[in-house]
């Protein structure tokens, strides 16, 4: 009997062993257009569990990444996970067919995904960021309109020093922008305004916050909340507009031709974090305590949101915008 149950646990364990060691070096490749600065913190949560031995994080661009899912695993670094800053994108890949179903959770919002392949992570608001000392409290602007006549009133001190992000470039900029002129035909009268200001056009939202910082200019409009959230906020003002507030989901998505079986527990860590209020950091979480917030306007996943991404849709709202920034 003893020599039987020996010869048994010894075949169990020339079987499972194999099993263990192919786990642990087994990788996960996580993507997302977030720096390798700021998602550090995050990837350490996950690299502490066990069976997250082989955690990879890469930051690329979001063109890159639906370039990547789209390849259909002729990539050179194919992606197992990645968090993208805009719904449409992986809207886009799910109609395409590039894209594998994810649990939502037993209590998920149905507006919090699309079709179980495009996940919200969370919601980022835009706001309106202005250098302390630029206006006394009495005279910051509240709304869309303040702001517009703000930037009248001050239009010789404000010349060359307010700051917009080129919407043709960055797409989470040209997602604000696109959900902006449908609420409300106050947006193009900004436009114009930061037009009349010879405006300073950035690359992208970090450039942009760090701009303000360093004292470049004075005043921006359109700031996703989560980049403020990592700036030196010592000489920032985070304006919260009370006409509303638009917010995009970032959301997560999976390549359909992977089949890696701990990308789901990169999947659950990440929500872990933002429920905990520790990711993107806590700092973002603090502009939502006591509903400081009330006025967002979340956007919905769903196949509208391609309507923008149609070329010339895009291209209508592009020469629209960038004839009244150049103020031609």
């Amino acid at each position: 009997m003893t020599r039987t149950l020996m010869a048994f646990m010894f075949s169990f364990l020339a079987i499972s062993l194999p099993c263990n060691a192919e786990q642990l070096i087994g990788e996960v490749r996580l993507a997302g257009t977030i720096s390798q600065t700021r998602m550090q913190p995050a990837i350490q949560a996950m690299q502490a569990h066990p069976e997250m031995n082989g955690l990879l994080y890469q930051q690329m661009r979001a063109g890159e990444i639906i370039s990547n899912f789209a390849s259909m695993g002729s990539a050179s670094q194919p992606i197992d996970l990645a968090v993208l800053p805009t719904p449409d994108s992986g809207v886009f890949l799910a109609n395409e067919g590039h894209l594998r179903e994810l649990p939502t959770g037993l209590n998920a919002d149905p507006g919090a995904h699309w079709r179980s392949e495009v996940i919200t992570l969370f919601f980022d608001p835009s706001v309106i960021v202005m250098r302390k000392g630029l206006a006394s409290p009495s005279d910051q602007p509240q709304d869309r309109m303040e702001l517009v006549r703000f930037l009248e009133k001050h239009a010789k001190r404000l010349e060359e020093r307010v700051g917009l992000v080129n919407i043709g470039l960055d797409r989470q900029s040209y997602a604000y922008a696109a959900q902006d002129q449908l609420r409300s035909p106050i947006f193009w009268q900004l436009v114009q305004a930061f037009g009349r200001l010879n405006a300073r056009i950035y690359g992208s939202n970090a450039e942009l916050v760090l701009a303000i910082g360093e004292g470049e200019i004075d005043l921006a409009y359109n700031v996703p909340l989560s980049e403020v959230a990592f700036a030196n906020q010592d000489d920032l003002v985070v304006l919260l507009p009370k006409d509303y507030i638009i917010s995009l989901p970032w959301v997560i998505v999976a390549p359909s031709k992977t089949d890696n079986p701990l990308l789901l527990n990169v999947l659950s860590d990440l929500q872990s974090q933002v429920s905990q209020k520790r990711f993107p950091n806590k700092r973002f979480w603090q502009f939502f305590e006591d509903d400081k917030i009330p006025q967002t306007q979340k956007v919905k996943i769903g196949p509208e949101l391609l309507v923008f991404l149609d070329p010339l849709k895009k291209n209508r709202i592009l020469d629209t915008w960038f004839q009244m920034v150049t103020n031609q």
